[in-house]
């Protein structure tokens, strides 16, 4: 599957998570050559204009740091980015209207940014968005200016496929590749894969490792990526609302919730 990302949407709050974040999301606008959203809810109704100025500035020069340092090493177009801002009174319910009304290919967002993004509004992203959520604490983590191992969830679906899509794209052929199937014995299912099925399913992929673990689905993804020092955790969710009980529902958010790398929740 060909990955398109065209327009990425990074919501900030200015504080020293989201501006992680917007790291983030500059350096993967740099890579995909895509069109770069800044977007602040203003919840204050007419902040002092020279505070919403200097924050804006700062955000600018934020970008240009990862612009000139991406492109030491890959020359690449100018980074295309566009900054807006939505009055509000709600984070989450502006963050969905400027998603609905401008269907960005991919979101990136802080959780625990120290005052628009409690881990409360990005889940609740993550649950109701139609596109691709990037979601992340603030950790000092080095992912993706600096290349490591990215662990890579799945089921056995379309969605787990697309995530492993997603997840090559984003290694570059210099980051390992591992996916981990979580067999967990609470699951309701009465087929669970073995260590054959999953190279089977995985004969034609190109990845370091693949491995099958029991437990508690969360709890295994954020174990297994600690152990294996990874930088970054993808994995297959389904649509809003129609899967409360797969990744999308109590798995994804639950991670999100817990790990201290960034998460990448594929649709």
């Amino acid at each position: 599957m060909e990955v398109s990302i065209h327009r990425i949407l990074v919501p900030t709050d200015f504080s020293v998570a989201a501006d992680e974040a917007l790291d983030r999301a500059a350096w993967l606008a740099m890579q995909r050559k895509a069109e770069l959203t800044v977007f602040h809810v203003d919840l204050d109704h007419g902040a002092p204009p020279e505070r919403v100025q200097r924050n804006w500035c700062r955000a600018q020069a934020r970008l240009s740091e990862v612009e000139y340092g991406f492109g030491a090493a890959t020359p690449r177009p100018p980074l295309r980015v566009r900054f807006e801002t939505r009055a509000g009174e709600s984070p989450y319910a502006a963050i969905q209207a400027e998603i609905e009304e401008n269907k960005p290919d991919l979101v990136v967002m802080a959780t625990h940014g120290g005052g628009l993004f409690s881990e409360s509004v990005a889940e609740r992203v993550v649950r109701n968005a139609k596109c691709h959520i990037l979601a992340s604490h603030r950790s000092g983590a080095g992912w993706p200016l600096e290349f490591g191992r990215i662990v890579v969830a799945i089921d056995f679906s379309e969605n787990s496929r697309r995530a492993l899509d997603y997840a090559r794209v984003l290694a570059e052929e210099r980051a390992p590749l591992t996916v981990l199937y979580v067999d967990d014995p609470s699951d309701r299912r009465t087929h669970h894969p073995d260590q054959r099925e999953l190279d089977e399913w995985l004969e034609a992929s190109e990845v370091d490792e693949a491995i099958v673990v029991q437990g508690d689905a969360p709890e295994v993804i954020v174990h297994e990526s600690r152990r294996r020092h990874g930088v970054l955790v993808v994995l297959g969710v389904g649509r809003p609302r129609r899967f409360p009980e797969t990744f999308l529902g109590s798995v994804a958010e639950r991670v999100i919730r817990r790990s201290p790398v960034p998460v990448l929740a594929v649709r």
